[in-house]
């Protein structure tokens, strides 16, 4: 049998194309000199187009010109991997078209934009006015003068340039993005859908989302990140933003190979959609960081999808615009998450310093879960039995990654019916609560949030023993910490300091990376 490097230039030519992690064909190209001479002009290629970011107006310039090198040559798309849109639109006007200083391309450039404009799914009117956002000159784009129109035009340029990019980018693997739809939506409109005049990039997604057959774009998109921020110069970076979650996943979680989303720094958007049909969802990964829901608005997300396999809830970093903050209800959270028990691997929840339920200090006090939460919540569409569930922590047979505070894991063990006490006025008891009988036995991983030995004498009986007891019956726990030294919850933030730091950054990307 021939070598791999002694096959024809043109067979490897073949297997190179078909590699499409950058890692491995770096890896690849360093097998041999062969190799190495064969992929030493497609590396820079690789990195360059690997991923693109969309905010700034000079961003604007960079992206047209990869548009255009991609639809001259079509398979530097395929090394497109990431996209970063962040240019949040702020309400629904139709597009004013401009033709002052517009983009100059060449006669053969401008049939090809024009096809790829109908290829992305824009036709008639609309498809004039995508071509003419994506020509727009960056030095009339400014987003806090003039007219709304004229405000309102770098977020159509953006989402034009995006929606383009998205279509000619077939291994698109994942996305950031701001929210893509205004913060008043379709929900509250005075009018019809039909009536509004949707952006492009939205208008790629709603399409292609509820019906991805046939269609050779977003077919690899796997994540998704939500930016929280609305891109206001007046924001605070140190409070939580308004999303509208639900309105965002909505344009995503059907798509054929969508598996996660991630959210940070975000509240609930009062204007936005409220519920998501239960089972229908194709994510099964759920990051929500540095953020603070109601449990009731927790639960439609977690019952929308299909299958769930990990799941992440932190407050912190952040405090609230006029100093409130969002429950959690254990109670509610363990019926939502029941209906995933034989799926869920890995669960990291530290929200215990906004479980009203129970007492971190030293009086050992905790409270019975409220049982009236349905009553308060708006309406859902509510999976069938979702009240009448029953279990607990012990049930979750695939789990194997569990960091959590040490508050809400001894509410998730004493199950659905610890918590439901017949009487109102008494209180569900962790006197019985034995910790290693109480965790499935699949668990590899235990991380206790927030436990310091010494402040309840209730908390340390049950580590005691669970420590004691853990060899014999989790004989999968490989790794336990949080016992010996304490590892700090998140703290709610009422009102944030003026010398607070933004708890995130932007990640700096180099001018070679566009």
């Amino acid at each position: 049998m021939a070598k791999l490097d002694q096959l024809p230039t043109e067979v490897l030519l073949v297997i190179i194309g078909l590699v499409q992690s950058n890692r491995d064909f770096l890896a690849f190209s360093r097998t041999s000199r062969s190799f190495h001479n064969i992929t030493k002009n497609e590396l820079p290629l690789r990195r360059k187009y690997r991923r693109i970011r969309i905010k700034e107006n000079t961003d604007f310039d960079k992206a047209f010109n990869i548009l255009i090198s991609i639809l001259r040559r079509p398979q530097l798309g395929d090394f497109v991997r990431h996209i970063e849109f962040d240019q949040a639109p702020r309400t629904y006007i139709n597009y004013e078209i401009n033709s002052i200083g517009l983009k100059e391309l060449k006669d053969e450039d401008s049939e090809r934009l024009r096809i790829a404009v109908q290829n992305a799914g824009f036709t008639g009117e609309y498809a004039e006015n995508v071509i003419n956002m994506a020509l727009q000159p960056s030095f009339l784009l400014s987003e806090h003068s003039g007219t709304v129109h004229n405000q309102l035009r770098p977020a159509w340029v953006a989402q034009a340039l995006t929606a383009l990019l998205v279509s000619v980018s077939p291994y698109l693997e994942t996305m950031t993005a701001s929210q893509i739809m205004p913060n008043f939506t379709v929900y509250n409109y005075g009018g019809t859908t039909e009536d509004i005049i949707r952006f492009p990039l939205e208008k790629v997604l709603i399409e292609t989302n509820a019906h991805p057959e046939g269609k050779p774009y977003l077919q690899n998109l796997r994540s998704v990140d939500i930016l929280p921020h609305q891109g206001d110069f007046w924001e605070d970076e140190r409070t939580y933003h308004e999303v509208d979650i639900f309105g965002m996943i909505s344009l995503i979680n059907q798509l054929p190979s969508m598996e996660q989303i991630g959210i940070d720094g975000a509240i609930e958007d009062e204007n936005g959609l409220q519920d998501l049909v239960p089972s229908a969802s194709n994510i099964s990964r759920i990051r929500i960081n540095h953020s603070n829901f109601e449990t009731w608005f927790l639960s439609p997300l977690i019952n929308s999808c299909k299958v769930l396999r990990e799941f992440h809830y932190t407050i912190d970093g952040c405090g609230s615009p006029d100093g409130s903050y969002a429950s959690f209800n254990p109670r509610t959270f363990l019926k939502a998450m029941l209906s995933h028990k034989a799926t869920l691997e890995i669960l990291h929840i530290d929200a215990d310093s906004v479980c009203d339920f129970i007492d971190m200090g030293e009086y050992n006090d905790h409270w019975q879960v409220d049982r009236d939460e349905k009553e308060q919540a708006p309406s859902h569409i509510e999976p069938q039995g979702l009240w009448e569930r029953t279990g607990s922590l012990r049930d979750f047979s695939a789990l194997t990654q569990l960091n959590i505070g040490i508050g809400i894991l001894l509410f998730l063990t004493l199950g659905t019916q610890g918590m439901e006490t017949e009487n109102p006025d008494c209180s569900p008891s962790f006197d019985e609560v034995v910790l290693a009988d109480s965790l499935p036995d699949t668990l590899e991983s235990l991380v206790i949030i927030g436990y310091e030995k010494g402040v309840r004498q209730d908390f340390d009986k049950i580590v005691e023993q669970f420590m004691a007891d853990k060899d014999t019956k989790l004989p999968n726990l490989k790794h336990v910490s949080g016992v010996e030294e304490m590892i700090e919850r998140a703290p709610k933030v009422d009102y944030p300091d003026e010398e607070s730091e933004p708890w995130w950054e932007e990640e700096e990307w180099s001018e070679y990376e566009y």
